[in-house]
Formats: C-alpha cells, sequence, structure tokens
C-alpha cells in the first residue's frame, strides 16, 4: 500500500517531454512570429495569476526558487552542496522545482491534490543558504523561506487537497466563508447580474458590531469600488483590482501582439480582452470571445483569460489560462470532414431537438502545434468559449492540441491491460484522439450546476463521444470514471476488472463483441438522462445520478477504495512538458529557442521566459502580502 508521504510527492523517475513545435514555428512569416511572441509573453505573465488562485504559499515558493536559479545554473548549485546531499536528494529539488513551475502552484493541476518536497526541511534548508541568491541578498531569501516553509511541507488533512476551507484550501474564498455565506453572495450577485469567472470573494467581519462585508474582487488592472450596497445586516461590496500588477504586464504585451495582427477581427479580439483586463468587465471578455470565434482558420489560434472552474470548489470562478498556437494543417482536414457532417450525426444520439441548442452553431474545429499553454496543466484538447450563451447562439470552436497527444503518450507504461490490449492502445491511442425543471432568466448553466457543472459536463461530453463512437464514421477519446461504472454496471461481462490471486495488480478486460448491443445501450441511456437533466435544469436529478455512480466504496463487486490502493502502487506520474521561449532580437527578428527533456532544460526554460525577473518577484510577493490575512490554514 502507498504510503501517505508517497500519495503527496512526486518522484525522483518524474518523465519530463518536450512539446515540439519548431515545424510549425518555424513556417511562420517574422510579423506572424512577432503576434506569437507578444501573446506568449501575455500568456506567460497573465499564469503567474493562477499561483496566487491556488494557495497562499505557491507565489512565495515560486518566486524563492525562480530567484535561486536565476542567480545561477542548476550546474553550478548542485556542485556546491555535492559532499553534503547525495545526487537523488538534490534531484527532489529539481524535480519539486519542476513540478511548481509546471502546476503553477504546489497543487497538481490535475487532481488537485498538495505535493511537497520529498526531502527533509533541513537540507532543503541547506540547499537555498547554498545559493548565491542568499550569498547576495541573505534577509531577503531568509525573509521568503520563513514565510512559505511550513506551508510548504505541511500535510494536516484540511491542506491536503483543494477544497472549500475545512475540508480543503481555496484563495478563490477567504478562509472565514461558511456554506451560507456562499448562498447569500451568490444570490447577490445574481441580483446583479455578475457571474463569477474573473472574480472572488473575501468576507470581512466587523470588529465592532460582527456585520459581515461580502467583497466581490474583480480581476482587473483599474483599482477602485464599484458598488457598496447593504442587504439588512449585511454589506457587499464590488471591488476592481484583484490582480492588477500582472494584468497591467498583460495588456502591455497584448497592445504590441496587436500591432502585428493580420486582420481586423483579430485587432478587435485584443481590444476587448484589453478592455476586460483593463476594468473587469466580463462582458468585454464575453465581446472578445465572439471576435474569436468569427475568426476563421487563423494562422495563430490564440485564446486567453479567466476560463475553467475546475479548481474552485464552488464551479463558479475560472483560473487564468492562454496559449498560442500554429495551426497544424493536414491534421485540421481530417477534423473539418467530421465537423461538415455535424449537423447528420446529431440525429443519431438518443433524444428529440426539443433538448438540443435551438439552432446547430458548427464549430471551428482545428489541429494545432502549441508554442504555449501557461496555466496548471495543458490538456489535450478544448472547447471553448464556456460562456453557454454564446455557444447556444454564436457557437465555439473545437480545437485538438495536436503536439501534446503524442508527448502525453509518449513512453507510457500500461500496469493494468493484457498484452494483447497493451498493443491496441499503443497502436491507436494517437489516432483516436483525431477524430473524435428549467432556466430562470439570468441563470445559465454554470449558476445553477456550480460545483457539479465541470464534471457533468465532461461525463456527458465523453458519453456521447463514446456513443457516436459506435458509429464506424465518428471516433472519440477515453472515458472516466462514472462511464467505467456504468460500463461495469451493464452487465453480461462487458467490462470486467479481476485481482489476479499471484500478484497485486489488476486486469481490465472488455468484450469487443458486445460493444454494439450491451455496451450501446448502456451509454445511450445513460446519456439520455444527462442530456435531459441539463437541459431542463433540473440540478436534484443530476447530483443525484452523478453522486451515485461517483461513489468511491470499499465493498462489494467491486471496491473501489480497495483498488484505488492497488492503483496507486503502480501510478505512472503524469508528464511534464517543456516548452520553447521566444526572444525578439534588436533587428526586430523573432528567435525560437527550445529545450531538452530534462529537470535541468525545464528549470531554465522558466528562468529565460521572464528577462525581468525582478518585476514578476515584486509583483507577486506584494500581491501574496495583500491576500495573506485573508486566508488562514
Amino acid at each position: 500500500m502507498s504510503s501517505v508521504k508517497e500519495e503527496f510527492t512526486l518522484p525522483n523517475n518524474q518523465p519530463v517531454v518536450t512539446l515540439d513545435c519548431k515545424t510549425a514555428f518555424n513556417a511562420l512569416t517574422n510579423k506572424e512570429k512577432l503576434y506569437a511572441h507578444y501573446l506568449s509573453q501575455a500568456c506567460w505573465i497573465g499564469s503567474l495569476i493562477v499561483l496566487l488562485q491556488t494557495s497562499r504559499e505557491s507565489p512565495l515558493i515560486f518566486t524563492l526558487l525562480h530567484k535561486i536559479f536565476c542567480e545561477e545554473s542548476v550546474e553550478e548549485l548542485k556542485k556546491k552542496v555535492e559532499t553534503k546531499l547525495t545526487e537523488e536528494e538534490f534531484k527532489v529539488i529539481l524535480v519539486y522545482t519542476c513540478g511548481l513551475f509546471s502546476n503553477a502552484g504546489n497543487y497538481k493541476g490535475f487532481g488537485d491534490t498538495k505535493f511537497v518536497p520529498n526531502l527533509p526541511v533541513e537540507k532543503f534548508e541547506l540547499v537555498i543558504k547554498e545559493s548565491n541568491a542568499y550569498k547576495n541578498s541573505p534577509e531577503y531569501i531568509s525573509s521568503l523561506w520563513e514565510r512559505c516553509k511550513d506551508d510548504m511541507y505541511s500535510l494536516n488533512d484540511n491542506v491536503k487537497s483543494l477544497g472549500f476551507p475545512g475540508k480543503g484550501i481555496t484563495t478563490y474564498f477567504s478562509s472565514n466563508y461558511e456554506p451560507n455565506d456562499i448562498e447569500q453572495v451568490n444570490e447577490l450577485m445574481k441580483q446583479h447580474n455578475i457571474e463569477g469567472y474573473n472574480n472572488r470573494t473575501i468576507k470581512i467581519q466587523s470588529e465592532t458590531d460582527g456585520t459581515p462585508r461580502y467583497q466581490v474582487l474583480l480581476a482587473s488592472v483599474e483599482d477602485g469600488v464599484v458598488k457598496t450596497e447593504k442587504y439588512g445586516d449585511k454589506v457587499f461590496e464590488i471591488l476592481k483590482g484583484d490582480y492588477s500588477f500582472l494584468l497591467r504586464s498583460v495588456n502591455e504585451n497584448l497592445s504590441k501582439a496587436q500591432e502585428y495582427a493580420s486582420t481586423d477581427t483579430e485587432k478587435f479580439m485584443i481590444d476587448k480582452y484589453i478592455n476586460s483586463f483593463q476594468t473587469g468587465s466580463l462582458e468585454e471578455h464575453k465581446n472578445g470571445s465572439r471576435f474569436w470565434i468569427k475568426n476563421k482558420n487563423p494562422i495563430i489560434e490564440t485564446y486567453i483569460g479567466f476560463i475553467e472552474t475546475y479548481r474552485d470548489p464552488h464551479g463558479s470562478r475560472g483560473e487564468f489560462e492562454g496559449f498560442v498556437a500554429m495551426v497544424n494543417k493536414e491534421m485540421s482536414k481530417k477534423f473539418a470532414a467530421l465537423v461538415n457532417n455535424a449537423e447528420h450525426l446529431l440525429l443519431r444520439l438518443p433524444w428529440p431537438n426539443e433538448f438540443e441548442k435551438d439552432k446547430f452553431q458548427k464549430p471551428d474545429f482545428t489541429s494545432l502545434d502549441v508554442l504555449t499553454f501557461s496555466g496548471s496543466g495543458i490538456p489535450s484538447g478544448i472547447n471553448i468559449p464556456n460562456y453557454d450563451e454564446i455557444r447556444q447562439n454564436e457557437g465555439f470552436k473545437n480545437v485538438s492540441l495536436g503536439n501534446v497527444i503524442p508527448s502525453s503518450f509518449k513512453d507510457s507504461p500500461l500496469p493494468f491491460l493484457s498484452a494483447e490490449d497493451r498493443t491496441l492502445i499503443i497502436k491507436y491511442a494517437v489516432q483516436a484522439f483525431e477524430i473524435s425543471s428549467w432556466y430562470e432568466p439570468g441563470e445559465t448553466y454554470d449558476s445553477i450546476f456550480t460545483t457539479l457543472g465541470s464534471a457533468y459536463e465532461e461525463c456527458r461530453a465523453e458519453c456521447v463521444g463514446l456513443y457516436l463512437s459506435l458509429f464506424p464514421d465518428v471516433a472519440h477519446c477515453q472515458a472516466r470514471f462514472v462511464i467505467t461504472r456504468i460500463l461495469l454496471e451493464a452487465g453480461d461481462e462487458l467490462v470486467k476488472v479481476t485481482e489476479p490471486v499471484l500478484n497485486d495488480r489488476l486486469l481490465i478486460s472488455l468484450n469487443r463483441e458486445k460493444l454494439q448491443s450491451v455496451g450501446a445501450t448502456a451509454i445511450k441511456n445513460f446519456l439520455l438522462k444527462l442530456q435531459v437533466y441539463k437541459t431542463t435544469a433540473n440540478l436534484a436529478e443530476a447530483k443525484k445520478l452523478f453522486d451515485k455512480y461517483s461513489e468511491v466504496s470499499d465493498d462489494g463487486i467491486h471496491p473501489w477504495q480497495r483498488w484505488r490502493n492497488i492503483v496507486l502502487k503502480h501510478r505512472q506520474p503524469r508528464k511534464l512538458f517543456v516548452q520553447s521561449n521566444t526572444s525578439v532580437s534588436e533587428d526586430d527578428t523573432v528567435e525560437l529557442k527550445t529545450y531538452e527533456p530534462t529537470l535541468e532544460s525545464l528549470i531554465k526554460s522558466w528562468v529565460e521566459r521572464f528577462p525581468n525577473n525582478e518585476f514578476i518577484h515584486t509583483s507577486l510577493i506584494q500581491l501574496a502580502e495583500k491576500d495573506r490575512i485573508h486566508f488562514k490554514y
């Protein structure tokens, strides 16, 4: 059985892979490269906001480690401590640093569990005090270390994962928040027609009479009070200026990118993003998204903002994310064929037209080679924007991140399959990605489904793909835990999980002969329920259904809790991506710098990503200190 410590550390055999984009980038004109460069700079600087959105200690740990490696190379620091630490012990520091940089904080971008250094705190401190950064600025480095080391190493039950205060940690709500506070604020936000994507909420208790003051903090360059109103014994405030230092730099780079935009649509799109980040207006970001949808078949694709709501425990507030990518023309041709047949494929789904959107908006479906993907993790594909009214009435884009998929599957062990099934996975894994009640006024899918929304929608989308994959002209990708439960409970030995007597592994098997019969019926019936509950805003039934199949039991014919322990013994760490950097010479020529797939190179890429590191460090420390009083573990 895996120890608690192992579960919350990153292994020293942590795989690192290169996100290769050389061919696509080199095919760009220099003007296009300049456009991509400044967009990438905006994305990278904006992604530092994720540190502040993850934990109170993440920005301080990032600043400490980034400054240490800015002032000397990994090799130089290693040489200084080689008589005091073993090679494996020093590697722990590299693994932890790479994990923190890649996940934009000390919680896993996929999974939301905390990770700590697999090294005694005294040895970590020894390395810090041997660094040039410490020798050059001992008070500064000591102050950073003292402020973050306890949080960095803590594995108290209430900090092991992201979640509501008491059960986890979050910086989307102050730590004095209680369940009834969230309902109060949600109602007030609804009355003011405020959605949660680009804000977070702080509760301040009056020292004199205990009156709660709820502050909704809008992410923006501008600061100040937008509105103050009193409701009974509660004060409700809307304030601008959250993350202002970083967003100002984001906008500076977006403005430079705008100079090299290829079309007026791209210029209008960037203009709206700048306005949104300047003023805190979510409506302006929606307007930018509208121009983004209209920007068909661009050479360089990009999207930036507070987008995915997975890590907000309430499921409404968006984490900052940005990407810049170049179109992979050959792969995109395959997706175009799928899109052109989409209206006919929808007729095969197991519900009538009344449960679909009023008008089918044909999506733009493109395969991209990623230059930059900033945030807490890199997915293999995205379907955005997430604003439901835009998706309903104006459309959306499906984006496959073509160079992510082969990197993700490279050299991946597959411990729970038969030899025959392992061969099939290796052969077809990449190809499988290629094609693949009622709402009241003011209510949206996100505001109704909140914490359930992201997981429920992912499950519904996967079920659509699984169901349609039974037709020979369509394909999709993998399913998750809930869908596995559905297939196991379909019976007739469609899917089996067995525990061989002689080893500590599970064996997962699928009867392919029953896919079109037993499998199709099971997924069809489950998918129909998902769609009906979503379309009718029936949160109660949706939650009951989803909770039932999300339960992790320790007994019965499917003892998931016991199986989880077996899986943890064989778990494979998620790969860390080394991404390229771009730089602009004095004659405005853009150069692409690539890196080897090593821990040392990954750290070097992050050091070279921020030439103006003093601004970055100062901004993060100021913002972290401003936040600290609101987040107490």
